[in-house]
């Protein structure tokens, strides 16, 4: 009888942490993935930046990525 008693609990139990998982999981699929762009960067952030991806910043490309927005100008970079 015993044996009965402690397969239902530890079937109760995986049930628990199964159903815990998954709602985790969907909850972290629910939200929206973190950017590690920063929102408004400062010009040195831009010419960092400017200096890793090409060759360095020409006159006037920090004012233009500033204008377009550093994670777009990432992305036309890394999908041309």
């Amino acid at each position: 009888m015993r044996t009965i008693d402690r397969r239902r609990i530890r079937i109760a139990v995986m049930a628990a942490v199964l159903t815990l998982s998954a709602g985790f999981l969907q909850a972290q699929k629910n939200q929206a993935p973190k950017s590690a762009v920063p929102s408004r960067p400062d010009a040195r952030t831009i010419a960092h930046v400017l200096d890793r991806l090409g060759f360095g910043a020409r006159p006037g490309d920090v004012e233009r990525v500033q204008k377009m927005g550093l994670a777009k100008y990432i992305e036309q970079q890394l999908t041309p």
